[in-house]
């Protein structure tokens, strides 16, 4: 994760400096976090719940790119195709480092006119992405169509010929789900949880209806990222979960059942999570943040 991190920031600074972005860096950084997410897939995407305001272009990138490699093995794609989808979702905003910063960190809601600015940025980052080497078009279509929704009502209109890759379907759900769960000055994060609920309503018209359902699953009944409170009353933050069986997590303790907080959290594995956990607890109401747990 923190790999990546630095791939992306480096590729940005190559872009503000009028360079083309070398490939190589990029696909490596994939690479690892495909492999490492065979080994911990759930720990990887609880890494997702990292969250950096000032750095959101990069955290965002990143976390993209984890939650669409979740939602990819969800679906079976195989090795190669993963790998695809890694690298575009990876890169998928990378338009809006084109965009002045004003416009793409400007605290309230955008004019008409800047919110036709940024919605430049698919097409702007398919022309970086084209100039780089080895890029496979389907990372050009994952770039150009995020943002064209489902039932293809979003932007940028007619720019990708011929049929929309499935990659993109998936790239538009992992970028939803981190933008939904990630504070904004104009709005507060919503909670792995809540996310769903909110996608559910959105699936068949902005987000893929078959793909949602993969990653609703996939996410279990409390996702990697929830603060819960125990049946024991103890609150803690789920942050691993077992593949094989998602009933199976592993829960960070950092209140006590009395509320108190412990002095040093520790993990507990719960075998029967859907029967220990009592319900989802409110981060924010708690001024707990959740990045300092992972």
């Amino acid at each position: 994760y923190d790999q990546a991190m630095k791939t992306i920031s480096t590729l940005c600074d190559d872009i503000q400096k009028g360079h083309v972005p070398q490939t190589g860096p990029v696909v490596s950084s994939v690479d690892k976090m495909a492999r490492q997410m065979v080994k911990t897939p759930y720990a990887m995407l609880a890494l997702s719940m990292l969250k950096d305001y000032d750095n959101y272009t990069f955290t965002h990138s990143v976390n993209v790119s984890v939650i669409a490699l979740t939602l990819g093995r969800a679906c079976q794609l195989d090795n190669d195709t993963l790998q695809i989808l890694g690298v575009g979702s990876l890169l998928h905003d990378l338009g809006k480092l084109k965009i002045a910063p004003d416009i793409i960190k400007k605290p309230g809601k955008l004019s008409s006119r800047e919110y036709e600015t940024i919605k430049k940025h698919p097409e702007l980052g398919a022309e970086i992405a084209t100039q780089m080497s080895d890029i496979d078009p389907r990372i050009i279509s994952m770039i150009l169509g995020h943002h064209l929704r489902y039932d293809r009502s979003g932007y940028p209109q007619g720019k990708i010929s011929g049929p929309v890759s499935p990659l993109v379907d998936m790239t538009t759900i992992a970028d939803t789900f981190d933008a939904i769960t990630s504070l904004r000055a104009y709005r507060r994060p919503s909670s792995p949880l809540q996310a769903v609920a909110i996608m559910n309503k959105l699936s068949g018209s902005h987000l893929h209806p078959e793909y949602m359902e993969q990653f609703s699953l996939a996410l279990g009944e409390f996702p990697v990222g929830s603060l819960v409170r125990l049946v024991s009353n103890e609150i803690g933050l789920i942050v691993d979960m077992d593949a094989l069986n998602l009933n199976k997590s592993t829960i960070r303790i950092i209140r006590d059942h009395q509320g108190n907080e412990v002095d040093a959290p520790y993990d507990l594995q719960l075998e029967k999570s859907n029967e220990a956990i009592a319900g989802e607890v409110d981060p924010i109401r708690l001024n707990i943040d959740i990045a300092t747990l992972m």
